[in-house]
């Protein structure tokens, strides 16, 4: 049975490699409205966590608290360019 997010012009032969997957037009745009959130998002939150008292000691070096944030940010800021990636490859494609 196929399942409904599968094209059947693009499931591989038995034996064969899937070389591509068709994305619904409706979940590509959902994938990319998802990453600009992201990408909207996170760099005003780490705006606001490297002006907390707890981003800096008392010599101004970084704390573990912003160091912890800034990697947060990094990842979800890279995933979600990957998310919207994926949505706009799934819409030309």
């Amino acid at each position: 049975m196929a399942r409904p997010w599968e094209s059947s012009r693009n499931r591989p032969r038995p034996g064969s490699k899937a070389t591509s997957v068709e994305i619904p037009a409706i979940l590509a745009i959902v994938l990319i409205v998802a990453g600009v959130w992201s990408l909207v998002v996170w760099p005003q939150f780490l705006k606001r966590v490297m002006k907390d008292p707890r981003a800096r000691d008392a010599a101004g070096k970084a704390t573990k608290f912003l160091t912890v944030h800034v990697v947060l940010v990094t990842i979800s800021m890279v995933l979600g360019l990957a998310t919207a990636g994926i949505g706009i490859a799934g819409l030309i494609a």
